[in-house]
């Protein structure tokens, strides 16, 4: 099983299935993926097709066209821009979480500061530019830190911001109180 592979299917225990939630800013969303800020995925076009089907949406499972279309759009829009294939398993599938929940851009800053204040004061490598731009800079950081500390303490101080964004989401709107099973997806190692 490959890096995206294994990050794929353990997002999507958590991402489930169709969703139409008049509180999700997304709307209609499938596996994650909203109608909201991705009107153009071609996957919409399947989905219509079977919106008068007595069994819908528990039909969409059976197409193998649709859910090849949500994995490589998945893996071209939440795994790549961050060279997932060259992080460690475990960050790997943080990094590739916080992008699917949190936005690309969000996942990268939070590996950017995570890296930042784990350098011992740039003792270890420089600081890097907080951008939410996953670049050569961020690359060597992140191989550095790894190399330093191992993955297990970035991988926790990972979690503690997207922990940290879920509660800033929450206190600025109250009906995002409802998704408190966005906490169900931080995840400390020992």
């Amino acid at each position: 099983m490959t890096k995206f592979e294994a990050a794929y299917n353990k997002v999507m225990i958590d991402e489930g299935g169709y969703v139409f939630d008049k509180d999700d800013p997304g709307g209609e969303t499938y596996k994650g993926i909203s109608r909201v800020f991705n009107p153009n995925w071609d996957g919409w076009k399947i989905i219509d097709g079977y919106k008068s089907r007595y069994d819908f949406p528990n039909c969409l499972e059976a197409d193998q066209d649709l859910q090849y279309l949500v994995k490589f759009y998945f893996k071209k829009k939440y795994f790549d821009p961050y060279l997932g294939d060259q992080l460690d398993d475990a960050i790997a599938e943080e990094m590739f979480d916080q992008a699917v929940n949190l936005g690309v851009q969000k996942a990268i800053e939070h590996l950017q500061r995570s890296l930042n204040i784990l350098n011992r004061n740039q003792r270890d490598y420089e600081d890097i530019k907080v951008d939410g731009i996953f670049g050569q800079n961020t690359l060597k950081a992140y191989l550095k830190c790894v190399s330093v500390r191992g993955a297990k303490l970035l991988f926790n101080v990972l979690n503690i911001y997207q922990g940290k964004r879920y509660i800033e989401l929450m206190e600025a709107s109250q009906v995002k109180e409802k998704f408190i099973g966005w906490f169900n997806r931080i995840e400390i190692k020992k």
